[in-house]
């Protein structure tokens, strides 16, 4: 089998996913952001992020990358120990944390210190596990109802 290179300026590519409109998703770890590849033209588009590690409205390292049946791409973006699940509907662009363990109530298992999420994978029902690797645990997020209040 021979592979073609697909010629994106990516860095440190963590993880990618299909859109049923085959759009390829490329969590671009090194560079900070979200890119969409068009497989028929092979443009590369910019989604999310702005390309810096250390601000606010920045996506350090996303990684883990997953599109559920609803059409949105979730992932996980965050430096170490500040890491959050972040979902991104596609149509709109709105791009919203959908769990932050250091604002989480018990319930959802709430650490003050952060942690280290390692995967994502989500069930039939549209709810999304979550892989806390720093906290030894399994997360459950219930199906999507906005982000949290």
């Amino acid at each position: 089998m021979e592979a073609k290179h697909l010629d994106a300026n990516v860095q440190s590519p963590d993880s990618i996913a299909f859109a049923p409109d085959d759009t390829l998703y490329v969590a671009d770890t090194g560079n900070h952001v979200i890119r969409a590849v068009d497989l028929a033209t092979g443009r590369i588009r910019h989604v999310a992020g702005d390309g810096r590690e250390g601000n606010a409205q920045s996506l350090a390292k996303p990684e883990s990358l997953l599109r559920t049946p609803d059409g949105a791409l979730w992932f996980i973006a965050g430096l170490h120990r500040s890491s959050k699940v972040y979902r991104l509907e596609l149509g709109t662009g709105q791009l919203d944390v959908a769990y932050d363990p250091k604002e989480a109530s018990p319930q959802w298992g709430g650490n003050e210190g952060g942690g280290y999420m390692a995967d994502l994978a989500a069930d039939e029902q549209g709810r999304i596990y979550v892989a806390d690797n720093a906290n030894m645990r399994l997360l459950r997020l219930d199906a999507w109802n906005g982000p949290p209040a």
